[in-house]
């Protein structure tokens, strides 16, 4: 096979990669991206412009879009909250604004021991992020199911949960 003959082929999977690379890693953008803000506990993040608040209280901000239930609680009340019907499959130490924070990856099913709990069916995926500033527990929630069925593929989810983190600041 000829030189000429590999480079055509070669130059279009170098565009579509590179394409593909640009989309999955791009930045925020504050065309598309609106910032929500806390004054109470003064931080703030960014979240894709065509996602709808539902929920905007002092401690708890709750988003929902077509693919995807986010949330992000604050408190001085309790710890980490745990969801039933959930199970974690892995977690992992990262940062938030700076702060150590844990990354917990968790699908439906039972844990094993929590026999009272329904079930979430296995396509069920949640990403839970918890950490704590100024003595206050924050906790950020995706997940890929709204109120009707698994809506979202679970790596695009990570995707624009790691891009939502990465916008979070604190006053």
């Amino acid at each position: 096979m000829s030189i000429k003959k590999l480079i055509i082929p070669i130059a279009v999977i170098a565009i579509i990669v590179a394409g593909i690379s640009i989309f999955i890693f791009q930045e925020p953008n504050d065309k598309v991206w609106k910032t929500f803000k806390n004054t109470k506990y003064g931080f703030s993040f960014k979240y894709p412009s065509d996602w709808k608040i539902q929920i905007k209280k002092k401690d708890e901000a709750a988003l929902y879009s077509d693919k995807f239930n986010f949330q992000f609680i604050t408190t001085t009340e309790h710890g980490s909250m745990i969801f039933s019907g959930y199970k974690i499959d892995s977690k992992e130490e990262i940062k938030v604004a700076g702060e150590k924070a844990i990354k917990f990856f968790s699908s439906g099913g039972n844990p094993p021991d929590d026999s009272y709990t329904t079930p979430c069916p296995p396509d069920n995926k949640m990403i839970k992020v918890d950490f704590t500033k100024n003595n206050i527990t924050h906790q950020i929630i995706i997940s890929n199911v709204n109120e009707y069925a698994v809506v979202s593929d679970p790596v695009y989810m990570e995707e624009i949960f790691n891009l939502i983190l990465k916008t979070i600041k604190f006053e």
